[in-house]
């Protein structure tokens, strides 16, 4: 069954099991004289921005839109008093609890209170204006917080540094989107409509599904860790593993039924089921079962449930991308992959390894940002706060360190500005924090023979490493916030793809020249990183990652007790206008 059908499938028999559990009597007419009364009503609660029947009260960032949703109706009840209101409200509480499959959480909007409160209200002798207005209101308000948390995300991404702004395209009026589904009485449809569009989503909502089945089915895989298990060893719990693997999807039918039921060595398929288990966890997939293997192995799967409910979240925060080349950064899974067309997995892809910054103290930010200019032979332009905690010392300790390291001053950063000689007086004043310093092109550079560029305010790129070896390690935090690429020419290829003059050959020459040359792009290539410890990649594949910078618990606490907060049109990284494209002359002579 495909993600659209089943929701098109699961919201109408919820609304069913609602009908049939709660039959409510709430389109009968409102009385005349309480109909006059009821506008001062609903103006009050606006007003005080704080409701008594939802467990989140406040509704600061909230009131303007659901003052546009009464004021359209002349402050008059938008549910209640209706042809249609039975159907409709129960249409609301149906969507709302169906908010789980989209990895909410219905006692978010008050569910079940507001169905008390309903009933309360149907077997009312007189309900009043006040009666009336909090629960109408109460309403509306729990399905502008549920459309809102599905459209936007439910908690602010800027407190997690998760700087990348919602942008006009995204932009709903919820109000105008809500009245337009009770005024054709589709209410159903509103999640559809509102979560995002992205294939990576939709994938993600499958494996949801699917990992809360297994966690409701499957035995967890028990395995105390003492000493490491290597294939052709003993292994006592490999019926346990085989059936484990079996249900997770790593082991097929086929390959299942060739093991040997009665064989406690750790062999065959099974060792290749572990194989793909390790590489869908970000581990060396060498088969050994070692500690990190262990731990993934035994992972209660309830916590991987929560892995992708946090990953669909961080993809509600990110704009509208379209359908164009961009090259996104999967910082947790230390990779790197280049899509022809980001809204079609099947557009064709490059991946490679990368190098991200280090977890204690120089983690790489998620940015979204347009990739302008490509520097073969770059310098390296040391930052102030590089310089001054690593080469300063180094300097004092060695009056040649600069020329052993092949570094140079200079009055500011841009490859037409000249060095300067270095003497006891320029040494001072790069000390004192008077001029700069940067590296020349090289083998002691650690950027390599390539830079690609991004103008962005964290002064963070891509580029290519002389610490080549670092890609054999699994888990590759070893950079002070830049991300360091294994493929740098074939990912010259893909950015200068369709760009007069080059090519394989070109790019290989430029990169082993003897001159620093840079290259601007025709067309910007928008580059994203991301934080996402589950992911699917481009063959729909679902893959875990360890939570190397913290952020999953930090989010997993925030969501725990939700706030609501303001949504802007903000501008966001993916400007292509004829304005962005060509940076200015600044930026064309500054080095970033």
């Amino acid at each position: 069954m495909t993600y659209r059908s089943a929701s098109k499938l699961i919201l109408p028999l919820l609304g069913l099991l609602v009908a049939t559990c709660w039959q409510l009597s709430l389109a009968a007419p409102l009385p005349d004289k309480l109909e006059s009364s009821l506008p001062t009503a609903i103006k009050t609660i606006i007003a005080d921005q704080k409701h008594p029947y939802l467990k989140q009260q406040n509704f600061q960032y909230l009131a303007e839109q659901l003052n546009d949703l009464y004021k359209t109706n002349d402050y008059q009840p938008v549910w209640l008093g209706r042809q249609l209101s039975d159907k409709q409200i129960q249409d609301v509480f149906a969507v709302l609890e169906s908010a789980a499959i989209n990895g909410l959480r219905s006692t978010d909007y008050d569910v079940e209170n507001l169905k008390q409160r309903g009933m309360a209200f149907t077997h009312a002798t007189k309900p009043d204006a006040g009666q009336t207005a909090l629960f109408d209101t109460a309403l509306s308000l729990v399905l502008l917080r549920f459309s809102q948390h599905l459209h936007y995300g439910r908690v602010n991404p800027q407190a997690f540094n998760f700087n990348v702004k919602p942008d006009a395209k995204k932009r709903m009026d919820m109000p105008a989107f809500i009245r337009a589904h009770i005024n054709h009485d589709d209410l159903a449809n509103i999640p559809a409509l509102l979560e995002p569009s992205l294939w990576q989503y939709h994938e993600l909502w499958q494996a949801l599904g699917k990992y809360r089945s297994l966690t409701n089915s499957v035995k967890p895989f028990t395995f105390a860790y003492q000493k490491t298990i290597h294939p052709g060893e003993m292994l006592p719990q490999v019926n346990e593993l085989q059936h484990y693997l079996n249900r997770l999807g790593d082991l097929p039918e086929a390959d299942a039924a060739q093991t040997t039921a009665d064989s406690a060595v750790y062999q065959g398929v099974l060792v290749e089921a572990v194989k793909r288990f390790q590489y869908r966890h970000g581990l060396s997939p060498d088969g050994v079962i070692g500690k990190a293997t262990a731990a993934a192995l035994t992972m209660p799967l309830n916590l991987r449930v929560q892995q992708i409910e946090l990953a669909m979240e961080r993809l509600r925060w990110l704009p509208v991308i379209e359908a164009t080349p961009l090259i996104l950064v999967n910082i947790p899974a230390f990779e790197l992959t280049a899509y022809h067309n980001f809204t079609r997995p099947d557009s064709g892809v490059l991946k490679m390894k990368v190098v991200v910054g280090k977890a204690l103290n120089h983690q790489t930010p998620v940015l979204l940002e347009q990739m302008r200019f490509i520097d073969f032979l770059p310098y390296w332009n040391i930052p102030a706060s590089i310089a001054k905690a690593e080469v300063v010392p180094d300097l004092d300790q060695d009056g040649n360190y600069l020329d052993k390291q092949e570094m140079e001053l200079v009055s500011e950063f841009g490859n037409h500005i000249k060095a300067l000689a270095i003497s006891d007086t320029t040494v001072a004043a790069f000390k004192a924090g008077l001029l700069k310093v940067r590296q020349r092109p090289g083998k002691k550079n650690p950027l390599g023979r390539i830079k690609f560029m991004f103008p962005n305010q964290y002064n963070v790129y891509l580029h290519d490493t002389s610490a080549g070896g670092l890609f054999a390690h699994s888990r590759r935090d070893f950079s002070h916030g830049c991300v360091r690429v294994e493929k740098p020419e074939l990912l010259a290829e893909f950015v200068l793809d369709g760009q007069d003059g080059w090519t394989q050959d070109s790019i290989l020459q430029a990169m082993n020249g003897d001159k620093t040359q840079r290259v601007l792009l025709k067309k910007p290539v928008p580059v994203l990183f991301i934080y996402s410890s589950a992911a699917v990649d481009e063959n729909k594949q679902l893959h875990f990652y360890q939570d190397i910078y913290g952020q999953d618990r930090l989010l997993i606490e925030a969501l725990a007790m939700p706030q609501d907060w303001p949504i802007k049109d903000q501008a966001a990284g993916l400007d292509q206008s004829q304005e962005a494209i060509m940076p200015d002359k600044k930026a064309l002579s500054a080095d970033w």
